[in-house]
């Protein structure tokens, strides 16, 4: 009995579609400085970004107390043919293909964009290559057409702007529950004064 089902279970699960593939891995590869108020903001940011897409792989490189990641991470701009004025500015991003110096908010679009294409499409890691990590130049498989990659960014991006006017319309919320807050234990302050005396 117990073969049967198991057999019934085996042949099930071979019948099954397998259009639920699982995403590509996304090289994430940070040069960042202990103390650089921007390497921290990026690092904050990379932690939602962790936890909202588990294909990411992260490579921390500290380079303000480490002269070997220092070295590295100014050959590798060398090596990818980053012009810079200032070769030894951090924080230094790598995701798959692209690259970005510095961190604000619109750069952390651009990188989720970047986590986003290459979760579903191929690509060349040419910095994991560079820092002998791997092997293989291509990365992943394309799984999701050009199209469907922008449908889903533009999903994401409606996502975010949803949340950012969620955060946006608390705030005021949280001022005028203060500021009444505050108004009420005055009047109360002077309410209790004034019945003392």
């Amino acid at each position: 009995m117990k073969r049967s089902l198991l057999m019934i279970l085996g042949l099930f699960i071979l019948l099954i579609p397998n259009s639920a593939k699982a995403l590509n891995t996304v090289h994430f590869y940070l040069f960042h400085g202990d103390g650089c108020p921007h390497c921290a903001e990026e690092k904050e940011w990379l932690q939602e970004m962790q936890e909202k897409y588990d294909n990411l792989e992260v490579h921390f490189y500290e380079t303000w107390s480490n002269v070997d990641n220092e070295n590295l991470m100014v050959a590798l701009k060398e090596h990818l043919e980053i012009n810079t004025e200032k070769p030894k500015a951090v924080p230094f991003t790598v995701i798959g293909e692209d690259t970005y110096v510095g961190f604000n908010q619109s750069i952390g679009d651009k990188m989720e964009e970047s986590i986003l294409t290459y979760s579903y499409q191929s690509y060349e890691d040419k910095a994991g290559v560079f820092l002998g990590l791997y092997e293989e130049l291509s990365q992943g498989e394309d799984l999701k057409t050009n199209e469907e990659v922008e449908e889903k960014q533009e999903e994401v991006k409606i996502e975010n702007a949803k949340e950012e006017q969620k955060e946006k319309v608390w705030i005021p919320l949280l001022i005028v529950a203060g500021v009444s807050l505050l108004c009420i234990s005055i009047v109360g302050i002077l309410y209790y004064r004034k019945k003392v005396k």
